[in-house]
């Protein structure tokens, strides 16, 4: 008992010593269906010494709208982040935002290793509701679990495979993989020239109302700039390519993506990304999806 207790002033005393920080994160997405999805979170990490390194709780409401109907969820999260340095260039890192909805656990979390020649091995896990009418009103949640690994070839190629597994609500399963293929075009300007693949084939196809046929799968050739600027790093990614499913012929496919991330250890830290995809994602082939995902950290240095 008196070991017990002296564990847990140590942890009190190394918790209040720490710096604390609050998290705000704000998202919200629109598709061509007129379905749209509203996140808040806010959070309070009891320490805090950088967006890889934190420890705390967070607290999100969820809220999605479409024609004719609207539902909304109160979530509660364990947030917390860490890594260890195995030295020659080589890490262990990790993150996880568990918790629940009042119905049943929701979240992700990650772990990963960073090789010195810019390889990663990554293994992750994702829990969430069902983005569509029938997955918000009902309670269709699915779970993702996956690993991936990025390939240092040369300096100027790279690349990066996915194979997961995503389990819905009812009899469906899902079979994924995703490929990308990196050229650096210029290192001074930061472009780069990618090939990025998806395919997945569905066990029971058209169970709900997500976008679920046999089997889909596209490829988009894509530019991306990449620059840094004083610490803060700037993206702009625009593709345009071809999808198919397995009821549907050859498609046009595109993206545009731009992201914004601040320094990592400042007085602050904040992030900002936006897209605008014609991929289909859970709902049918007349699909456009745009999002916005921001978050600020305001520690208490």
């Amino acid at each position: 008992m008196k070991r017990c207790l002296c564990l847990l002033l140590f942890a009190l005393t190394t918790t209040l010593r720490a710096t604390p920080a609050l998290d705000a994160q704000t998202f919200y997405s629109s598709d061509g269906a007129g379905f749209d999805s509203f996140k808040q979170l806010a959070g309070f990490d009891f320490r805090f010494r950088d967006p890889e390194h934190y420890l705390g709780i967070a607290a999100q409401r969820a809220r999605y709208e479409g024609p004719g109907f609207d539902a909304g969820y109160n979530r509660l999260y364990f947030d917390y982040a860490d890594s260890h340095d195995n030295g020659g260039g080589t890490s262990w890192k990790w993150n996880a935002l568990l918790g629940g909805d009042g119905h049943t656990w929701l979240g992700n979390a990650e772990i990963f290793r960073e090789h010195a020649d810019g390889g990663r091995d990554d293994v992750f896990l994702e829990r969430d509701i069902v983005e569509t009418r029938g997955g918000t009103t009902q309670g269709i949640y699915y779970t993702l679990l996956g690993i991936a690994e990025d390939f240092s070839f040369t300096p100027h190629w790279s690349g990066t495979g996915l194979i997961a597994v995503q389990d819905f609500s009812g009899a469906n399963t899902r079979a994924i993989f995703k490929g990308r293929l990196v050229y650096v075009l210029s290192e001074d300007w930061g472009i780069s020239a990618q090939l990025r693949t998806r395919w997945f084939r569905d066990s029971h196809p058209y169970e709900y109302d997500y976008f679920s046929p046999r089997w889909y799968g596209e490829w988009i050739p894509t530019l991306q700039l990449r620059r840094f600027y004083g610490g803060n790093q700037f993206r702009l990614a625009l593709g345009y390519g071809r999808q198919r499913a397995s009821d549907r012929d050859w498609q046009a496919t595109k993206l545009a993506e731009i992201g914004w991330t601040s320094p990592k250890r400042g007085a602050w830290y904040a992030k900002i990304d936006a897209g605008y995809t014609n991929t289909p994602v859970n709902t049918g082939y007349a699909y456009a999806y745009r999002y916005v995902n921001a978050q600020f950290v305001l520690p208490f240095r």
